[in-house]
């Protein structure tokens, strides 16, 4: 299975309260949000290609992020929507038609363990669609 992840990060975060910084920059544990999010993705052998939907003001620093954090599979940080669901739609356009499974998760969802994202991946892959709940 080659599996393809939507990672909506364009959010402003109004009720999160950080000043200064978008959601997925601010720092946990000493890294980026977004970067938690990305690793936990890319532990998984069955996730071949990662597409970002960022603030279209924070595409180069996500691309700053992502190489600084050594994120491999990242493919592409697209300009993301004014809603979630914008987002996510600009994201899918991004995403290579080799995939045979995507699977869309928030940047600010970062504790995801992998072996959750495997179990999610496999089930989708088996019966057309899974959600983690």
């Amino acid at each position: 299975m080659r599996a393809a992840i939507v990672i909506p990060a364009a959010g402003l975060g109004k009720r999160f309260r950080s000043p200064g910084k978008r959601k997925p920059f601010v720092q946990l544990n000493g890294r980026p949000m977004l970067i938690w999010t990305l690793k936990a993705f890319e532990a998984v052998p069955q996730v071949a290609e990662i597409v970002i939907a960022a603030h279209p003001k924070d595409i180069q620093a996500a691309w700053k992020q992502v190489k600084k954090y050594r994120c491999r599979k990242v493919s592409a940080i697209v300009p993301g929507g004014k809603t979630r669901a914008d987002s996510v739609y600009c994201g899918l356009r991004a995403v290579s038609k080799s995939a045979d499974v995507v699977a869309v998760h928030d940047a600010a969802r970062p504790l995801v363990a992998p072996g959750l994202i495997q179990r999610v991946l496999k089930m989708a892959h088996r019966r057309g669609a899974a959600l983690a709940a």
